[in-house]
């Protein structure tokens, strides 16, 4: 046992590199892979100064940069290959040559249709010919272009709505309304209807900037002039339910004995904030301040405008709070929550939230119960506890849409959001 650890830490340095005190993950691309994947390599900053966090962060990227690789070797051979026929096809400029080119490509999809199948064999000829684009292809380059028109973060953020799109319609040619119209009400299901908006009108975007390039054909996008009714939102907010209290106090027990640290850590802290997973994750040391003589978490990064808050800490919290600083600050770390990563979507909850689904599914919970419903069942203590909704609003970050309060106010005094925090109460089974 001891020489297979000693192995793998060797071939895991082999991976890592240290600039200015921080470790860096690196992995080369193998040639043929560099086309497909647009880059010779793979760089990520561990953000450690430490060998051993150093080790145990960049093994999630590794694993993952290497799927990318053998994907990019394996499935992508066919389309390499089509890309060079469809420049060939394209420099063919009189009609014997053209006719050449598609005589011959002819034989080469009989061949792949027979080796491989005819699903193959379609999609090659269309790469080919230029009647398709792989719409996940295209994506970079059109991120490229519209974070110049809009904030960067906004972009980058449609930039994975888009990705969402690709893996339901791998190539341009499977994108028709009939299937778009089915795609939007499964999204309706599970998303607010402004997101589900927002993911529509960024892909109407990528489908006009495609056409745009000539790299698909004019006419009306399948993503234009659909009437996404307000009706959605609440078919939403009637599946997805809260947990009650005992069942948040039994997440984290399970958490606890599963030995699922940072997992419990989280349920923790939005059991008793309220606070969204990713926000919960990328809470920092620094993030912990007195305001008006009360300590406080201050929510920097949130997935809305209103998100961005100061959340007085409970007293049944801070002592936690206090044990989790003073772990972070001993060994050299700005999060409160330690050796979790920010994914390439700029999310450092992936790990928490992949643990939290198979907690919460084998402890017989199914898709209406997720790790949000934590800050459901906060809200609903909250109302239990007769607490009005402007003060629990100000605590959860939520929109206000009066003029009175969510225009002109300067908001709700630290003294009476904190003594909203404390009305939060598990009974017998706090934790």
């Amino acid at each position: 046992l001891w020489y297979t650890i000693l192995v793998h830490q060797r071939n895991l340095m082999s991976y890592l590199k240290k600039r200015h005190n921080t470790w860096y993950a690196r992995m080369g691309i193998p040639e043929v892979a560099r086309p497909i994947l647009g880059r010779n390599e793979f760089v990520k900053s561990l953000q450690t100064s430490s060998r051993s966090l150093a080790e145990s962060r960049a093994l999630l990227f590794i694993t993952d940069w290497k799927e990318q690789v053998a994907s990019a070797i394996s499935d992508d051979r066919l389309k390499q290959e089509a890309q060079w026929w469809r420049t060939t096809y394209h420099n063919a400029t009189t009609k014997e040559s053209i006719d050449d080119v598609l005589h011959a490509l002819s034989d080469r999809v009989e061949v792949i249709g027979a080796k491989s199948s005819e699903a193959d064999a379609k999609r090659f000829y269309e790469l080919a010919t230029g009647k398709t684009v792989e719409l996940a292809d295209h994506i970079e380059a059109w991120f490229t272009i519209r974070k110049t028109e809009v904030s960067e973060k906004f972009a980058y953020t449609s930039k994975q709505r888009l990705y969402r799109m690709a893996e339901r319609f791998k190539l341009s040619t499977d994108v028709e309304r009939k299937g778009v119209v089915k795609w939007i009400e499964e999204q309706r299901v599970k998303l607010a209807v402004v997101t589900v908006r927002k993911i529509i009108t960024a892909c109407d975007d990528y489908w006009k900037y495609l056409q745009s390039r000539e790299l698909i054909e004019e006419g009306q996008s399948p993503f234009e002039g659909h009437q996404i009714k307000p009706k959605a939102k609440d078919t939403m907010h009637k599946a997805m339910q809260a947990y009650r209290a005992c069942e948040v106090a039994n997440l984290h027990r399970e958490a606890v004995s599963n030995r699922k640290v940072n997992l419990a850590h989280a349920i923790r802290i939005g059991a008793y904030t309220g606070c969204r997973q990713d926000e919960i994750c990328k809470l920092k040391v620094d993030d912990i301040i007195i305001e008006s003589g009360t300590e406080c978490l201050n929510v920097r990064d949130a997935k809305t405008k209103a998100g961005l808050r100061t959340i007085p800490i409970a007293d049944q919290l801070l002592p936690f709070i206090h044990q989790l600083r003073d772990e972070a600050v001993e060994c050299g770390s700005e999060y409160l929550l330690q050796g979790e990563v920010i994914d390439k979507y700029g999310k450092r909850s992936r790990n928490i939230s992949k643990q939290f689904t198979k907690l919460k599914t084998d402890m017989g919970f199914g898709e209406f119960h997720d790790f949000h419903s934590i800050r459901r069942t906060v809200a609903t203590l909250l109302e239990q506890a007769e607490v009005e909704e402007i003060h629990a609003a100000r605590l959860l970050g939520h929109k206000l849409k009066t003029m009175s309060y969510g225009l002109y106010s300067g908001g709700t005094s630290m003294d009476v959001l904190k003594r909203t925090v404390d009305k939060v109460s598990y009974g017998a089974g706090s934790f």
